[in-house]
């Protein structure tokens, strides 16, 4: 099929577009309104690997601070961290499940690092119900590194864990995305709505609904118009 005849039967058909586009769309946006928001928090940490004046060796340490990095992203999804930060001083709720494997794909969900390269810098963004809940819980993470670091890693005092950046919390939620959503729904139903179009070239999609609805409206106007005319012989 050209370009030209797909659509021509696209825009002939554009009823059906509109249908399956408006179902698609008010959908997505009943399902998103109704999920609860998360909102996020992001905060940076820099690990610092601390080196004797005589003994400068920026390539080292940069090897050092990323090996080390590599080190907290992982150290950063065990139960031990998680424990410890409940026991910072900013009130981190425990809203997490107790069984195990549940509580480590819910931590999972909610805490994701980011490394960036050969700098020693993470980046982590947190997911709660609310601003205050998800900034608590991103302040407790950095307290926890700056405090205990020492224990995660072999380098006793010559290892420094610094908040460089953060918590930074927008004040809308991050998830999820409504209007992107929508956006993404109606791409979608034009999508569906062209390829049926495509492989159906041929069927005139709602047409004959169409046509036997005007049918239908045509017999009741003569109808009502017959028995207009038979009031008026008999008055």
């Amino acid at each position: 099929m050209s370009k030209k005849t797909f659509f021509k039967n696209f825009f002939q058909n554009w009823q059906f577009v509109l249908l399956v586009t408006l179902l698609l769309a008010s959908l997505t946006f009943a399902v998103s309104a109704i999920i609860p928001p998360k909102y996020e928090s992001t905060i940076s940490v820099l690990i610092i690997q601390k080196q004797s004046a005589e003994k400068v060796d920026a390539f080292s340490a940069t090897k050092s601070a990323e090996y080390l990095s590599q080190i907290f992203s992982r150290v950063l999804y065990t139960n031990r961290f998680f424990q410890e930060i409940l026991q910072s001083p900013f009130h981190v709720t425990n809203n997490f499940p107790q069984d195990p494997e549940e509580w480590k794909r819910s931590w999972q969900k909610t805490v994701k690092v980011r490394k960036i390269n050969n700098t020693g810098i993470l980046k982590i963004s947190v997911l709660a119900d609310n601003r205050q809940q998800a900034e608590n819980l991103a302040r407790a993470i950095a307290w926890n590194f700056s405090q205990h670091g020492q224990e995660y890693h072999g380098g006793g005092d010559r290892v420094e864990i610094k908040l460089i950046d953060g918590p930074i919390t927008p004040q809308d939620s991050a998830w999820p995305k409504i209007w992107l959503n929508v956006l993404l729904a109606v791409l979608l139903g034009l999508g569906i709505s062209g390829t049926i179009i495509y492989f159906f070239p041929e069927k005139k999609i709602l047409a004959p609904r169409r046509q036997k609805y005007n049918n239908y409206l045509e017999f009741n106007a003569k109808s009502i118009e017959r028995k207009f005319d038979l009031r008026e012989k008999l008055s």
